[in-house]
């Protein structure tokens, strides 16, 4: 039974297993699987990768049509920067001229104003004695003519001529045809100041005023001193009489200032020039009559020192040129009056053997030097661009020149 069972059982089996193969799927190699996915993977990274590099190619595309766009600007960049480079160069050359035109300028302005400042120290008495005389002029016309109307003697139209009026009188409604500006009178500006001028025309200063700087300068020049130079003590005794007019305007500061002016102006300015200054007006006025008083003690003092020339230059040969450079430049500097000072001192001292050593030739030779510079004075110039330029070699070459045609003479 067992051998009948057993292939029955076998069959049962074999029949199984067909069952199985048939209707169970087969189920697939894991290696297969994978190498399956790796290739579409990849298939996907590749499409990728192709994506990227072709939008790579577009911006390299693109990155090489800026550079060349900056090699392009950097060449125009270049050419415009070597061009400013020039530009800067000549403006750097015309900067420099202009800076030495501008010093040049300023140099002259500031010999211009010192001129000018000269000028004005030498003609401002010329212009007061100049106003002085028109006024005189202008007061004896009118006596003339209340005269003439005394006498019942008719006196012509415009006989006399008004010199001092500067505009034409119009009739009222019309205008000038050219608006000038009117000019203030010389005098008027001299004695104020334009300012005060300027403030009485806009009005700012009363008729009070005006009336009270008139008064306070015409009884302050009513008896002042008629010379403007070389006249210290007559200035100092008129001002020493005339301060105590500040006494009576103490009480109101605006009128003790107008009266200080007028004192001050009333003094040539050459007077003025080295005077002490201070803040407080009382001690102002005791330093101009100090100042007034020791005028010419210290101009004397102030000659000397100027013109003091130290006598170790005259013992050497070898600072004889120097010596002779600094004596011309002393007569080049100072003025007409001065020189005449100067040239008896220099002569005195170049007598003065003792002192330098009893150099004759030196002593000779810059007296002849000071004497050539004093007829330079007079407008003989020629002689002392001459001798500036001979040097003690040159003399000697002279000298030697001069000896050996007397000696050929004799022989």
């Amino acid at each position: 039974m067992s051998s009948i069972m057993a292939p029955a059982t076998s069959n049962v089996s074999g029949v199984a297993a067909d069952n199985v193969s048939i209707h169970e799927p087969r189920r697939s190699n894991p290696d297969e699987i994978s190498d399956g996915s790796l290739i579409s993977k990849l298939e996907d990274d590749v499409a990728k990768l192709k994506e990227i590099v072709e939008s790579a190619g577009i911006t390299v595309n693109a990155l090489e049509s800026i550079t060349t766009k900056l090699d392009n600007d950097y060449t125009t960049v270049s050419g415009d920067i070597n061009s400013i480079k020039v530009v800067k160069e000549e403006c750097d050359g015309k900067v420099d001229g202009v800076i030495t035109k501008v010093r040049t300028v300023g140099e002259t302005v500031a010999k211009s104003n010192e001129s000018v400042d000269t000028l004005t120290i030498k003609f401002d008495p010329l212009f007061d004695k100049v106003g002085a005389l028109k006024s005189d002029i202008v007061t004896t016309q009118n006596n003339l003519v209340s005269l003439l109307q005394q006498l019942n003697i008719e006196v012509p139209p415009d006989t006399f001529k008004d010199e001092t009026r500067t505009t034409p009188i119009t009739p009222e409604g019309e205008q000038l045809k050219h608006h000038r500006r009117p000019r203030t009178d010389y005098k008027e500006r001299h004695k104020w100041g334009a300012a005060f001028v300027n403030a009485v025309k806009s009005g700012c200063v009363s008729e009070r005023e005006v009336e009270l700087r008139i008064a306070i300068w015409d009884t302050i020049n009513e008896s002042k001193p008629q010379r403007t130079t070389g006249n210290a003590p007559e200035w100092a005794a008129w001002f020493t009489a005339y301060k105590d007019l500040l006494i009576g305007y103490e009480d109101n500061a605006k009128e003790y200032n107008v009266c200080w002016y007028c004192l001050k102006r009333a003094i040539p300015a050459q007077y003025m020039i080295t005077r002490p200054q201070s803040e407080m007006i009382y001690d102002q006025v005791i330093a101009l009559e100090k100042h007034l008083n020791e005028y010419d003690e210290h101009l004397q003092q102030r000659k000397e020192t100027y013109y003091k020339i130290g006598r170790s230059t005259f013992r050497s040969r070898k600072k004889l040129d120097k010596t002779e450079m600094h004596i011309r430049k002393l007569f080049k500097r100072y003025g007409r009056r001065d020189t005449e000072f100067l040239y008896k001192q220099l002569m005195r001292m170049c007598s003065d053997t003792d002192a330098i050593d009893d150099n004759v030739y030196v002593s000779n030779k810059l007296r002849k030097k000071v004497a050539l510079l004093q007829d330079a004075e007079d407008g003989d110039l020629d002689d002392v661009v001459s001798l500036a330029e001979i040097n003690i070699l040159s003399m000697f070459a002279m000298f030697r020149q001069q000896l050996s045609y007397l000696l050929d003479e004799k022989s």
